[in-house]
């Protein structure tokens, strides 16, 4: 890593969002993943993931979502959430892959009852933006969470 990039994950530590999209430019999506296998910049990668363009790292976040790390789970979920909440646009059919890999993993967290109700709900709200993309059918997703 040279001096710019550290500079940069020095000034997006802290959480402004400009900041994390100036490291998410910096380094790419695929960059902050590998960056995420460094202890001290995971938090930092994460919550900078939400800036990526594409889907490419969609099934790794819905991975950490259902985690054990409470925190790591929910940077994700609130990551993913952001991710689906860009506006549709065409594609690469590579990302297509993955966004259907990282739903059919998020479907899978947010059906299972005996995970916290907090994370479910943050995982059932981006299921539901992420459907007009046609990686899950609405009437798959659970309902047990909704307002009565």
């Amino acid at each position: 890593m040279d001096d710019r990039e550290s500079a940069q994950w020095a000034a997006a530590e802290q959480g402004d969002p400009e900041e994390l999209m100036r490291v998410a430019d910096l380094v790419g999506c695929e960059g902050l993943r590998d960056r995420a296998s460094q202890p001290e910049l995971r938090a930092t990668a994460i919550r900078a993931m939400q800036y990526c363009p594409d889907y490419s790292e969609l099934p790794w976040l819905a991975e950490l979502a259902s985690g054990k790390d409470e925190a790591e789970a929910l940077a994700a979920l609130d990551a993913i959430g952001e991710l689906a909440a860009h506006p549709r646009r065409a594609t690469d059919p590579e990302d297509a892959q993955e966004l259907h890999v990282g739903c059919g993993a998020l479907l899978a967290f947010a059906r299972t009852t005996s995970r916290p109700k907090e994370r479910r709900v943050l995982a059932l709200r981006a299921l539901r933006m992420l459907a007009e993309r046609g990686c899950v059918r609405r009437a798959d997703i659970p309902s047990d969470l909704d307002a009565k």
